[in-house]
């Protein structure tokens, strides 16, 4: 059996309403994710919000309509950056992963004794060593 859903489009300015029918609310999100993507909301109508939406990128072009400066507010610029972050935060989770199989294994126990081996302290090459050398850099 069918049911109506009304799936909700929405924009940072606008929003636009349909109905689906559909099994289930699974079923009719599925749907308007397809409609979205064939249609890329072409036939849905997109309304205006009631109150204006805050302004949250400011460019300036020259003549030739190239960008000299602009300006982005915090959200926009935490919304541009979250799929280096997503990405990050998957590196962790695999490194942390990683690190845990490490611990089963019994090869982190190994580590730790490197930590506590002091490093040797580097030689300098024999014409610094010299007294009356000429400076390696002049």
């Amino acid at each position: 059996m069918k049911n109506t859903y009304t799936a909700n489009f929405y924009t940072d300015a606008e929003y636009a309403s349909t109905d689906i029918a559909a099994s289930n609310p699974q079923e009719a999100l599925e749907k308007a994710k397809a409609i979205n993507a064939l249609q890329g909301g072409d036939g849905l109508t997109f309304d205006h919000y009631d109150e204006g939406q805050p302004v949250n990128h400011i460019e300036i072009l020259d003549d030739d309509h190239n960008e000299l400066v602009h300006w982005r507010d915090d959200d926009l610029l935490l919304h541009m950056a979250a799929p280096d972050l997503r990405e990050a935060l998957e590196f962790c989770d695999m490194t942390l992963a990683d690190l845990e199989a490490s611990k089963r294994k019994g090869t982190s126990r190994r580590r730790k004794s490197w930590r506590g081996t002091p490093l040797p302290r580097p030689r300098r090459p024999p014409a610094a060593r010299r007294r009356n050398s000429p400076p390696l850099h002049p």
